[in-house]
């Protein structure tokens, strides 16, 4: 599984997609990750104001989960 984009199939050094999040799959690295919630201060994790979505089949788990 890619480490860039999150997709099955490929690995990061041979993607040609954009960075996406592996929490929220939003165009950002994971590292990046911010809660919409403005009191909430944690960075590149999820956080109990948060529902993960996986990137491959839109679940709410994170993208790299063994049940997808």
């Amino acid at each position: 599984q890619c480490s860039n984009c999150h997709h099955f199939g490929h690995h990061s050094n041979k993607c040609a997609n954009p960075s996406s999040c592996y929490w929220c799959t939003l165009p950002h690295l994971t590292g990046d990750h911010s809660c919409p919630t403005v009191t909430c201060c944690l960075w590149g994790h999820p956080c109990d104001y948060f529902t993960p979505r996986c990137i491959n089949c839109d679940g709410p788990h994170k993208s790299h989960s063994p049940g997808c």
